[in-house]
């Protein structure tokens, strides 16, 4: 069975992909950890790009069980191309799920015990098998292409009722885990993970860079990984000097730096004590603020240059006399 638990402080989700009863007190020791945004895109991959290679699977079963091909014979089949499509989690899942599903369902033809009667029947044997894993195909399926299994938004009425829905808990002496133990089409996992996505306030959205969808805000525009991060924050930077260079408050702002820069040179020049230095820091600190505050008001109302210059001026006035006194009681 397949246990799962979804974080949505974290935005995460704990899986185990498969465990017996006997081994659930190791399920911890067992489970995966996954973003949303990793359980996002391996589902986006296996309902665009595995659907072939699945009905392929299919194709391979059902001929098996009219060839008689035994479970290990047909792993070897089958097996290169689950390895090569190992690497998505849910198709892994499904094609180990599905070739149990062939091993007990097909028993009665790779496995008589009457080898004389599954030779006389064989042909109705083999149709009865075929109809049951076509049936565990067709939920599969079914639950994979069905586009409300995916609504992000919440906005539909959904009602899903599994006929084993049930929990797992599992305590310790130190803990209390709290499982989900899932249906083989894995509805009750869409539904919960496709809530807990709107729950949390996120959206499918495409990155602006690698174009990879992730799970983000109305105003999010790039995804978490490392290389798309940083052309953001570049762009970002970007945005934010051209933005400078072109406003009408910048050679003011130049000036004003140049004139705090240069009081701190004189006196340094003076070599006036460093607990002078210090005052002066803070000084040039609250000054800043005056004038970043004045800055944020102007760019934001659009007031005239003048504003800001004035602003700047009392400023300067106040760098300068604690300036002027220092150097005085430094002679």
């Amino acid at each position: 069975m397949l246990l799962y638990r979804i974080n949505e402080k974290d935005r995460t989700v704990s899986i185990v992909w498969s465990i017996n009863k006997n081994e659930l007190l190791s399920a911890s020791e067992k489970e995966q950890v996954y973003t949303f945004d990793e359980i996002l895109s391996q589902l986006e991959d296996f309902r665009n790009n595995r659907s072939e290679i699945f009905e392929n699977l299919r194709i391979t079963m059902m001929s098996g069980l009219n060839e008689r091909i035994k479970v290990q014979d047909l792993v070897k089949n089958v097996g290169s191309a689950v390895i090569q499509n190992s690497d998505n989690v849910f198709f892994k899942y499904y094609s180990n799920l599905l070739t149990i599903a062939y091993m007990n369902i097909g028993e009665p033809i790779l496995m008589p015990k009457d080898y004389v009667k599954e030779r006389f029947n064989h042909k109705k044997l083999v149709e009865t098998a075929r109809a049951e894993l076509q049936k565990q195909f067709d939920e599969i399926l079914q639950a994979m292409n069905d586009e409300r299994n995916f609504d992000y938004s919440a906005t539909g009425e959904i009602l899903v009722a599994t006929p084993r829905s049930q929990l797992a808990v599992i305590r310790t002496e130190n803990t209390n885990i709290v499982y989900r133990v899932a249906d083989k089409p894995l509805l009750t996992f869409f539904y919960e993970f496709s809530f807990a996505v709107y729950n949390a306030g996120l959206k499918v959205c495409e990155c602006r860079f690698c174009h990879r969808h992730f799970l983000g805000t109305e105003e999010a525009v790039c995804c978490e990984r490392e290389e798309c991060l940083a052309e953001n924050k570049r762009l970002k930077n970007q945005m934010i000097r051209e933005k400078r260079k072109n406003s009408d408050y910048t050679r003011d702002m130049d000036n004003y730096t140049a004139y705090v820069r240069n009081k701190k040179k004189d006196l340094r020049i003076a070599k006036v004590s460093p607990y002078v230095m210090d005052e002066f820091d803070d000084l040039k600190k609250k000054c800043k603020s005056v004038v970043d505050i004045k800055l944020a008001e102007c760019v934001e109302f659009g007031l005239p240059v003048a504003e800001l210059a004035h602003t700047i001026e009392e400023q300067e006035a106040v760098i300068k006399a604690f300036r002027d006194k220092a150097l005085a009681e430094n002679r």
